[in-house]
């Protein structure tokens, strides 16, 4: 009886390992050559997936700057500039002019 659970769970780690291996090859070819920043691709997919739901950017020494500039302005009023700012930021290839800052029209920001 011993044996036989050996053997089941032998053929379970057999299974895991190849399952992961299978997995990792995938990934290398897909994940590793965009965002390789780990020797296991498996390693950085999971490190970004748990950091995307851990972590969120903290803006608040961004909006202290643009407190300091006006300090007249409200926290809301603020706030708000600096996401205008923040949706601003995208570039957009053009062949003869390379980057070029995208259109936006906010309330606050505006750029052509």
């Amino acid at each position: 009886m011993k044996r036989s659970l050996l053997r089941k769970l032998s053929y379970i780690l057999i299974l895991l390992l190849v399952a992961f291996f299978l997995l990792e090859s995938v990934l290398s070819i897909y994940y590793y050559q965009t965002y390789g920043s780990f020797r296991f691709a498996t390693r950085g997919l999971f490190k970004k997936i748990a950091t995307s739901f851990t972590k969120k950017e903290d803006f608040t020494e961004y909006y202290k700057a643009q407190l300091l500039v006006r300090p007249d302005s409200s926290v809301k009023m603020t706030r708000a500039v600096f996401q205008e700012t923040q949706a601003t930021s995208p570039f957009q290839y053009h062949p003869w002019l390379l980057f070029t800052i995208t259109p936006f029209s906010g309330t606050y920001v505006n750029t052509d």
